[in-house]
């Protein structure tokens, strides 16, 4: 499937650590945007579970809720998009994975 509305990956030099942690109260499915635009599926992540990975800066992810396919929100935004520095700070280098909660739109972002 094509997703040209979503940014997709460009390089992949920049190793980055990752913790997905579902939030939503259901089974999320979660998805790397290729190269190309492509929807990529790095499986189901359950319900109030954790998925960690590493990834590399400038390579999108979103995530859809198993049963309806609707969207979720990844910290708060509809695509993750890896960083390995955030205000002048290194996240997910080394032990310090960066944490991303997964969140269904109008849910309390914690």
């Amino acid at each position: 499937m094509d997703n040209s509305e979503f940014p997709r990956s460009i390089r992949g030099d920049v190793t980055v650590g990752v913790v997905f942690q579902n939030k939503s109260g259901r089974d999320v499915d979660l998805c790397w945007i290729n190269h190309q635009g492509m929807l990529i599926s790095y499986g189901t992540i359950l319900s109030n579970r954790n998925k960690g990975m590493s990834t590399y800066e400038t390579h999108p992810w979103v995530a859809r809720d198993s049963k309806s396919g609707l969207p979720l929100l990844l910290n708060g935004d509809k695509v993750f998009q890896p960083v390995s520095v955030r205000d002048g700070q290194e996240v997910g280098q080394g032990d310090k994975s960066d944490i991303v909660n997964i969140q269904i739109p109008g849910q309390l972002y914690v």
